[in-house]
């Protein structure tokens, strides 16, 4: 679901319809209290005709 929510959100601010040469990165971290994750998508946005 964030991978999803993440590859939307890249393509609306480009203002495009689908992103293409997608790549996903997870990172995770964690600390005697608490723990993160982080996802980060990128590739090429284009417009459908």
């Amino acid at each position: 679901m964030l991978v999803v929510r993440a590859q939307n959100a890249a393509t609306a601010t480009q203002g495009g319809d689908a992103l293409i040469n997608v790549e996903v990165q997870e990172d995770w971290f964690w600390a005697w209290v608490l723990n993160g994750y982080q996802t980060t998508v990128s590739g090429d946005v284009v417009k459908l005709k």
